[in-house]
């Protein structure tokens, strides 16, 4: 019986030999491919049976078979990657389920037997190179697992700080071998500065993660832009700002002023806990005076409680009395700005630090900035200090990608100073991030030059979970703060 679905079996010199080896593959989804689909769908199942045994009052016996049950994958998983050593995921993922150095100890021995810097003259080049390779992503995984244990509960029999030493011990006997390949150097250093464990390096700037090292074991680096990131990650992998900031502080005595305030528009357009820590060490160092002179527009805000009379605009969006988050009241400052704006022939230097606001009220004394939104406030108007201070802000300066025309800078500029407002920062591209409860690294996320083109917009993302803006408002931002590329063909024509 010939079977429907089969494909004729033709000589290449047949007419329609073309048409018949087009449509000659493999119609099923491969083995290697569900593997990994059931390895990730398994592992999400049970972490989220674990947490309904959490939240949901069970006996320990119920715990201890769900414990069980946890380990027994894991092995199987270990096992179903025996078959397949390339399914890395697949052994991740036993990790993930069960992290137990019982388990992983003899799976990490039967990889670093087998990798190509452990003994010299092997013949299996392929089994050696596969071998690097899933070394180096079990040291690239620990690194992300470090963050997940914290968030995540695990089962009770598990050891997940016993399975993270284990692999660092696995990291610095890779270290200690002399033809380490640099791709498995690089995720064994990373995974080693996470774990707070810092190596020595010979050549300190040989690579980023010898970079990191040489700072978190006190030596210093070559100080070029590329690298000084890693000075605020190795403040979140220790825990302690002051001592990083004081270590850089050193480093920067061997450089002139010039690279010095290279280093520092770096950290102030950046901000953030780090700049503030290394703002306040400078302030106690008198021989930074002349320099920090020049950033005193991205000295972090104090928080005050603003009078309601005459303030600066920054002072009062850096408050807790911040009244321009709620609609009437942005809808008044931004009738207030437009009127400075369209007035003020230096508009291009103005920021919340050198703009004054003022309240008109209908009748009566002026009321809390809080409270800007009640009826009893008819106006704002807006001051220009721009020519009695220095206070230009770098940040605020109008893109080259802006059309030159007199309009379209001066919408850009009352974008900015207006998401600025809303968002509590000094720095227009802010989020409100929440502070991770997480400890240790957890990566930088962006960067000023890269936050300006890649702005957040909805209303949750600039006044929190309790919006009190409309999507109107985040239509207007936008479409005012257009970068090159992007085209709001809505935004706010009604």
């Amino acid at each position: 019986m010939i079977d429907p679905d089969s494909t004729p079996s033709l000589r290449k010199s047949d007419p329609d030999a073309a048409l018949v080896q087009m449509v000659n593959f493999n119609h099923d989804i491969r083995t290697d491919t569900l593997k990994r689909f059931a390895a990730n769908r398994l592992e999400r199942v049970m972490r989220n049976k674990r947490k309904l045994n959490i939240e949901v009052e069970t006996d320990s016996m119920l715990e201890e078979v769900a414990d069980n049950e946890s380990e027994l994958l894991a092995k199987k998983l270990v096992w179903a990657w025996m078959q397949d050593p390339s399914l890395s995921l697949v052994l991740r993922k036993a990790f993930e389920i069960f992290p137990s150095p019982d388990i992983a100890e003899p799976v990490l021995e039967a990889i670093y037997r087998r990798c190509s810097f452990y003994s010299t003259g092997k013949d299996d080049r392929i089994t050696a190179a596969m071998a690097d390779y899933l070394m180096a992503d079990m040291f690239r995984s620990s690194v992300d697992f470090h963050g997940t244990f914290q968030r995540f509960d695990f089962p009770a029999s598990s050891n997940p700080g016993g399975f993270l030493s284990l692999v660092c011990r696995f990291a610095q006997k890779a270290m200690s071998e002399t033809n380490l390949p640099s791709f498995v150097a690089r995720q064994a250093l990373l995974l080693l500065a996470i774990m707070g464990k810092p190596v020595r390096m010979q050549n300190v700037d040989e690579s980023i993660q010898h970079s990191l090292h040489s700072i978190l074991a006190g030596m210093p680096i070559k100080l070029i832009r590329q690298r000084l990131a890693l000075y605020e990650v190795a403040a979140q992998i220790t825990g302690d700002s002051n001592e990083v900031a004081n270590h850089l502080i050193d480093t920067m005595k061997s450089v002139d002023s010039e690279i010095q305030e290279k280093i520092l528009d770096e950290y102030a357009k950046r901000g953030g806990e780090f700049w503030a820590t290394l703002w306040n060490r400078l302030k106690r160092n008198g021989q930074y005076k002349n320099i920090l002179s020049k950033y005193r527009w991205a000295a972090p805000q104090l928080v005050i409680s603003p009078t309601p009379h005459t303030q600066f605009l920054s002072k009062i969006i850096s408050s807790n009395k911040n009244g321009f988050i709620h609609e009437a009241g942005f809808l008044k400052l931004s009738i207030g700005l437009l009127k400075l704006l369209r007035k003020e022939a230096r508009f291009d230097v103005l920021s919340p630090k050198n703009i004054k606001v003022a309240q008109k009220t209908m009748q009566g004394p002026v009321i809390s900035w809080a409270e800007v939104w009640k009826p009893e406030i008819a106006e704002i108007n807006c001051i220009s200090w721009a020519n009695k201070i220095n206070a230009e802000d770098p940040r605020f300066e109008i893109p080259e990608w802006v059309q030159k025309s007199h309009d379209a800078r001066v919408i850009y500029k009352f974008g900015a100073i207006l998401r600025a407002t809303v968002i509590g920062a000094s720095d227009f591209t802010a989020s409100r991030w929440k502070k991770s409860k997480i400890g240790g690294y957890k990566g930088l996320r962006t960067g000023w030059f890269k936050r300006r083109m890649g702005m957040m917009y909805s209303p949750e993302a600039l006044v929190g979970n309790f919006s009190t803006l409309s999507e109107w408002v985040s239509e207007l931002l936008m479409t005012c703060l257009q970068w090159p590329g992007f085209e709001a063909s809505y935004g706010c024509r009604n």
